[in-house]
């Protein structure tokens, strides 16, 4: 995740809102897990 949103910036213009979701439901969903 963190090697392609820094390692491939040439066709995305920094990150997107879809993905900045993506990452912050992936985030809720660990941290209740290990909650």
């Amino acid at each position: 995740m963190l090697a392609h949103k820094f390692g491939a910036p040439s066709h995305e213009k920094g990150i997107t809102g879809l993905e900045t979701a993506i990452i912050l439901i992936a985030f809720v969903v660990v941290a209740s897990v290990f909650a």
